[in-house]
C-alpha cells in the first residue's frame, strides 16, 4: 500500500513516528500495526540579498549605515543560528567560497590597503545571528572606521555560514549566496594653501 504524505513546506523538522494499521479487504483482520518514520524533504535557502553593498566612510554616522541584508526563503521549525565574517581578500582566498557573480578577487583591495595607523579600516568581529522561524530577513552591521586618511575606495568580504554546521548533517540548508562585497567609500578631502593670509618680509632681511 501507499502512504500520502503532504508536504507543510516547513524545514529543519525533526523526524517523527506517525502510528499505522490497516485491515485487509473483506475481512475484519488488522494488519499488524506499525510506526512509519517521516524525514523531513523540505530545504531552505539562505544568503546575502546583494552582490555588493557601498559605505561612505565617517558620513552619515556608523549606527546609520545601510546594513546588510540576509535573506531565509523558507520557515523553519527551529531556530537556525548563523555567522557573518568580514574578511580581507587573502583571507577569503583559501576558503574555496565562490563570489558573487561578476566580480573577481584581482579587483578587490589587498590587505596593506586596510592599514591605517596601525588599525584596520572595518571591524572584523564574527557577528552571531539567528533566524526565527518565519522570519524571513537579518541586518548584520559592520563597522567602518573613519581614518581620516584620503585614499582610494576599498573593498572586504563578508561570508555567511552556519554556527553549528551539525544542523545541516541532512543537507537541508543551502547557502545560496555566500559571500558578498562590502567597499568603503572614502570621504575625506585633501586641503591645501597658504598658512596665512598675509606674509611680511624686511627688505634686505631674510
Amino acid at each position: 500500500f501507499t502512504l500520502n504524505i503532504i508536504s507543510d513546506n516547513i524545514a529543519l523538522q525533526p523526524p517523527s513516528l506517525v502510528p499505522v494499521s490497516a485491515t485487509v479487504d473483506g475481512s475484519s483482520e488488522f494488519v499488524l500495526p506499525f510506526n512509519a518514520a517521516l524525514l523531513d524533504a523540505d530545504v531552505v535557502n539562505i544568503g546575502f540579498r546583494e552582490s555588493e553593498y557601498s559605505v561612505t566612510e565617517g558620513e552619515p554616522p556608523p549606527d546609520q549605515y545601510p546594513r546588510i541584508k540576509l535573506a531565509k526563503d523558507k520557515i523553519i521549525a527551529q531556530p537556525l543560528s548563523i555567522q557573518v565574517v568580514p574578511l580581507t581578500v587573502d583571507q577569503f582566498r583559501p576558503l574555496g567560497i565562490p563570489l558573487p557573480d561578476g566580480i573577481s578577487l584581482a579587483g578587490l583591495s589587498s590587505p596593506a590597503q586596510f592599514i591605517s595607523n596601525g588599525t584596520m579600516d572595518f571591524n572584523n568581529s564574527i557577528q552571531n545571528l539567528t533566524f526565527g522561524l518565519s522570519q524571513s530577513e537579518l541586518s548584520p552591521f559592520v563597522g567602518i572606521v573613519d581614518d581620516q586618511i584620503n585614499e582610494a575606495d576599498q573593498q572586504f568580504i563578508c561570508i555567511v555560514r552556519l554556527a553549528d554546521p551539525s544542523v545541516n548533517a541532512s543537507g537541508n540548508v543551502i547557502i545560496k549566496n555566500p559571500s558578498t562585497v562590502i567597499r568603503i567609500v572614502d570621504n575625506d578631502p585633501i586641503s591645501i594653501g597658504f598658512g596665512a593670509d598675509t606674509y611680511t618680509f624686511t627688505k634686505g632681511g631674510q
